[in-house]
């Protein structure tokens, strides 16, 4: 055999040390597997998502701020250098609304759960506010008013102007003389009706740029490590003449063990801008759309259109809408 230079194989050997003595005739493969067990530790001793839950009141984008600048804590910071501690204390005393915080890393993620005082939500959203008298929020004439506490200080008919007591807090005492003894200061409370109007303007230029979608549309798929991603084909035309929409994925080997490794994919649909000009049909019909939409907002709101004054004029460049709308609404505000 040796003359022949010839080797004999076992080839119906089986088991794990006669796998590893074939694994091991390939010189790479173990030092790029101890070499993949390296990156991964080393990426398990990085914190690489920060994950809040239990925030109602206080939004996520302010404690993730509160977190960066006053204590420094990012992704991709060391997780050595994290003390949940005093993470969970100084959310507590920057955020007055929250009463138990409770901070842990779990994998690769920082999991904060915190609990806010709902109660005093509620009350804050309940409570009614200090005040004496019901006051005029628009100039304008009475049309109807209904006491229900308080004292009346306007008749129906009668003019007013902004900041005009509408209803008195202080409900005058009389004896059996009917003179006034003593004066009692009530929560005023009542329903003013005034006919007031507001000022209505629009203008748009008739010229305008308009997208046309050409019916083009690319995907590409991209994977990315860390800041740097790389596309399976990148767009040709400008930013401003594209539209997209990116679907993406993270790499997470556990519940709570995730990489910065991302990938997923990109769907581009291209357009062209035109620059065309209103005809003065189109216009008229554009801005009577916006008129009517204004005109329902106020009809929401429990306001009734009395008349409309608003004028169309149409110039070399501009359509214009201008002019008063007289309505009745409920317009009272309470104030100390």
């Amino acid at each position: 055999m040796e003359k022949a230079q010839m080797h004999v194989t076992d080839e119906t050997a089986h088991g794990l040390p006669h796998a590893l003595r074939r694994v091991c005739t390939y010189k790479l493969i173990l030092p790029g597997l101890f070499l993949c067990l390296l990156i991964l530790f080393a990426l398990s001793r990085i914190v690489w998502s920060i994950h809040i839950v239990g925030n109602s009141q206080t939004s996520t984008q302010s404690i993730l701020t509160f977190l960066e600048q006053e204590m420094t804590i990012t992704h991709g910071m060391a997780k050595s250098g994290i003390q949940c501690d005093k993470i969970a204390s100084g959310i507590r005393f920057h955020f007055p609304q929250v009463i138990w915080v409770s901070a842990k890393v779990k994998g690769t993620q920082l999991l904060i759960e915190l609990q806010e005082n709902q109660l005093q939500a509620e009350e804050e959203e309940t409570a009614e506010p200090p005040s004496m008298d019901i006051c005029a929020s628009r100039d304008g004439v009475v049309t109807d008013i209904f006491v229900r506490s308080g004292t009346p200080e306007v008749t129906v008919g009668q003019a007013c102007q902004k900041g005009d007591v509408l209803i008195s807090g202080s409900v005058p005492i009389y004896n059996d003389g009917q003179e006034v003894v003593r004066t009692k200061q009530v929560v005023p409370d009542g329903d003013v009706y005034l006919k007031t109007s507001y000022s209505y303007y629009e203008s748009f230029p008739l010229q305008y740029q308009k997208q046309v979608y050409t019916g083009v549309k690319k995907d590409a798929f991209f994977i990315q490590i860390g800041p740097y991603r790389f596309e399976s084909a990148h767009s040709k035309g400008k930013k401003e003449t594209l539209n997209q929409s990116v679907i993406t994925s993270q790499l997470r080997i556990t519940e709570y063990f995730l990489l910065p490794v991302y990938w997923g994919n990109i769907q581009r649909e291209y357009y062209e801008i035109q620059h065309l000009r209103y005809t003065d049909e189109d216009a008229k019909e554009k801005t009577y759309g916006n008129l009517i939409a204004f005109l329902e907002k106020l009809m929401e709101k429990g306001v009734q259109i009395c008349e409309n004054n608003v004028r169309i004029e149409l110039h070399d460049d501009q359509c214009i809408a201008s002019g008063k709308i007289q309505v009745i609404e409920k317009a009272g505000t309470k104030s100390s």
